[in-house]
């Protein structure tokens, strides 16, 4: 199989999981409006319904459609006025026209339930061709590339976040930025550099601010060691870090203007004011006795035990942060892959956030000391992209013979299955 192949069968794979979207022109919406109707909710209704996911209903479509409304006196919506007093309007997350892309669609789509529909599936569709390209520069046969892409895009966090394209994008830009720092530490080209400075802005500009700080982390290991091993090998280091501290300047003042305009906001705002630890701790999932941490790290492994995860009625506190039971099994075989410390960066990574998720205390340690006060956030979100990573280097070292399929093998595979059926045998769980 080569990388042209492993392209093909992405898109067409693609195609096959949003062909009603694609090919029968329906739109990604997380509810029915039977009760902004007035009518009662249809029993029959195929699609699931989960008001949890209302802010596309509530914000993302109207911030849409403001700027769509030629009702302004310049290019760019400023003013909503369609809340009570009106409200400055909202210049993050990709969904106006300061970002270029949204600008660009805007051109040829006005109806803004479809226009989302179309930078959803950009960002997911990116995001699998980015991880492709990113894992063909770190040397990987094509089929772990194929079979990470396929399980990153379109496997349970995406999926469970579609309706937040703001979640999605932090993801796929942050996936193209460790594909051209892979490249540009390879060999230098202003073309490449352009392309950093472009997916720095596009990172700061489309994400939810407090996933873009969780993912400036990774990309800062992975340049401090990339950087590292490039010294040892008698390269130099410093150039190649200023070009790419200039790139990530580039980007970072591209976007100022709209971040000028959020720190004023934020200025005048009594959101954040009087925050204590209890309303950052609310977010975490229960811990207050052993059997919730196993609880947990059985959704995070497969969720699909306790029934469908975008149902209301699912018993356990669940943000779409699980790998499914396949890539659960490749990540804990890659604790018995030996001495391959190509995957040790993603794995410290990925237990990191893990961690820092489970344990209060090191949450609040990221909340006081490491920038993550901005908003609540399960720190488990930073360990997806690792973890498939981690997936692909797996596939990678069985498609090359270097990890038969022994007693001891078969064994780290099967954890992740244990575990399951030890919480299955520990009787029902607690509701939320």
């Amino acid at each position: 199989m080569s990388y042209r192949v492993v392209f093909l069968l992405f898109l067409l794979t693609f195609s096959l999981v949003f062909s009603r979207v694609l090919f029968r022109g329906e739109v990604i919406f997380p509810h029915d409006n039977a009760f902004e109707a007035g009518c009662r909710h249809r029993r029959d209704d195929p699609f699931p319904s989960n008001r949890k996911f209302s802010d596309e209903s509530n914000v993302f479509i109207p911030e849409l459609a403001n700027n769509l409304d030629k009702n302004r006196r310049g290019w760019l919506a400023t003013w909503n006025p369609h809340v009570e007093l009106g409200r400055p309007a909202s210049q993050l997350s990709g969904l106006n026209r300061s970002y270029p892309l949204t600008n660009g669609l805007m051109l040829f789509i006005t109806n803004p339930f479809a226009l989302y529909t179309v930078l959803v599936l950009i960002a997911v569709g990116l995001t699998g061709i980015f991880l492709i390209l990113f894992l063909r520069a770190l040397g990987l046969i094509p089929v772990a590339a194929l079979v990470a892409a396929i399980g990153l895009t379109l496997t349970t966090t995406v999926s469970y976040w579609t309706t937040f394209v703001m979640f999605l994008s932090p993801i796929c830009w942050t996936v193209c930025l460790l594909w051209l720092l892979t490249e540009f530490l390879h060999s230098h080209s202003w073309l490449k550099a352009l392309g950093l400075a472009f997916a720095s802005y596009s990172l700061l500009l489309t994400g939810y601010p407090q996933l873009i700080i969780l993912n400036a982390y990774l990309l800062g290991g992975f340049v401090f060691f990339r950087l590292r091993d490039r010294a040892k090998a008698g390269g130099s280091w410093f150039r190649p870090l200023a070009f790419l501290l200039g790139c990530a300047a580039a980007g970072a003042i591209a976007s100022l203007p709209v971040y000028l305009d959020v720190w004023a906001l934020a200025r005048g705002s009594v959101r954040g004011a009087g925050l204590g630890d209890t309303f950052f701790l609310n977010v975490l999932p229960p811990v207050s006795q052993p059997a919730d941490i196993v609880s947990f790290i059985a959704t995070v492994i497969d969720w699909s035990w306790l029934g469908n995860a975008i149902d209301p009625a699912y018993p356990l506190s669940f943000n779409g942060l699980s790998f499914t039971i396949v890539f659960a099994s490749l990540i804990s075989l890659s604790f018995f892959l030996g001495r391959r410390t190509e995957c040790l960066y993603w794995q410290i990574f990925l237990l990191a956030c893990l961690a820092g998720t489970i344990f209060p205390q090191l949450y609040l340690f990221a909340v006081h000391h490491l920038g993550f006060g901005l908003s609540r956030i399960q720190v488990l979100a930073g360990g997806i992209i690792p973890g498939f990573v981690v997936s692909a280097y797996v596939v990678d070292a069985l498609g090359r013979g270097k990890l038969s399929l022994s007693l001891r093998t078969l064994g780290g595979l099967l954890v992740p299955v244990a575990f399951l059926i030890r919480r299955r045998l520990r009787g029902p769980i607690r509701a939320n």
